[in-house]
């Protein structure tokens, strides 16, 4: 976080899913809060192609080449590997600092953490 926090050049690109309501688990982190002073892009699914593809203009369409080679996008999602998706395409339009973070919005919910934490009861 303090790595990120002092570099202008990481952009977050939020592909995670909008929290249905009435779910009590549905809040999503606050990457604002997590990640103080960096810029952050919404990610948002093509019209067109009935929700499948990811519409990366919103990321080509900002700066020009330059921007593209020295900004470094970390792509977080929900934990179900569609960043890896949207990284491929951002490749192939030209952007090549791409990262993913592993396990998307379930890795920053437990701060880092491993997901395979055993909790422990006591017997009474």
């Amino acid at each position: 976080e303090t790595v990120a926090a002092a570099n202008p050049d990481v952009v977050l690109v939020d592909m995670r899913s909008t929290p249905e309501r009435g779910k009590t688990d549905s809040t999503l982190t606050d990457l604002s809060a997590m990640f103080p002073g960096l810029n952050t892009i919404r990610l948002h699914r093509t019209l067109q192609s009935d929700g499948k593809e990811w519409d990366i203009s919103t990321v080509t369409g900002r700066g020009g080449r330059d921007t593209h080679y020295r900004w470094l996008y970390i792509l977080i999602d929900d934990g179900t590997g569609e960043a890896e998706i949207a990284a491929r395409s951002l490749k192939a339009a030209g952007i090549k600092r791409v990262a993913i973070l592993t396990g998307g919005e379930q890795i920053l919910r437990r701060g880092g953490r491993p997901g395979l934490e055993t909790i422990k009861t006591r017997e009474k």
